[in-house]
């Protein structure tokens, strides 16, 4: 049995495939999610049994809530894009109309649910 040497993870120039199938795929993304550390982190690991570094934090992501705040972000870049059209087509450039107002608006609205369905100011 030969002796594994320590390499410094800079230093790592090997790729290695592996065949897996979707139970066994399926179990080590559970696994990286449930540790924190990367696959390839668990893999080392599971071969050489190296020590294994820091997690990885990844925060809560409520996929739901992402997608219903990307929904308003369409809406409110749409509007910040009209009102923009506007303002080129000459009207006064130092007032700020409605349709702007209320896209500010819903801007600073959407900051807070935003951060917390990233896991942020929890």
């Amino acid at each position: 049995m030969t002796e594994h040497v320590e390499t410094e993870p800079w230093s790592r120039d090997f790729i290695l495939q592996v065949r897996l199938n979707k139970t066994e795929r399926r179990e080590l993304d559970e696994r990286v999610i449930h540790t924190g550390y990367s696959r390839s982190a668990l893999t080392r690991y599971a071969l050489f049994r190296t020590p294994l570094p820091q997690p990885i934090i990844r925060p809560d992501v409520d996929s739901a809530a992402i997608a219903k705040l990307l929904e308003h972000f369409g809406k409110t870049c749409s509007n910040i894009n009209q009102y923009s059209k506007r303002r080129n087509m000459g009207r006064d450039p130092d007032s700020l109309d409605p349709a702007m107002e209320a896209a500010l608006r819903m801007l600073l609205e959407l900051r807070a649910p935003l951060l917390s369905a990233l896991g942020i100011g929890k």
